[in-house]
């Protein structure tokens, strides 16, 4: 499953997790979230890192 959330908060993120689990039960718990963060320049790529790390 891929799903898209460009222009995206981190409350946006964590309430699209919640609901996606509502919907798919215990099963959606054993499952891999792999973040992707793009951003437009490069001087703000270490604090996208750091801000997904934390």
């Amino acid at each position: 499953m891929i799903i898209d959330l460009p222009s995206t908060t981190t409350s946006q993120i964590n309430s699209r997790l919640v609901r996606l689990r509502d919907e798919g039960g215990a099963t959606t718990l054993g499952r891999v979230l792999t973040l992707v963060i793009v951003t437009e320049d490069g001087q703000r790529t270490d604090a996208a890192i750091d801000a997904a790390n934390d």
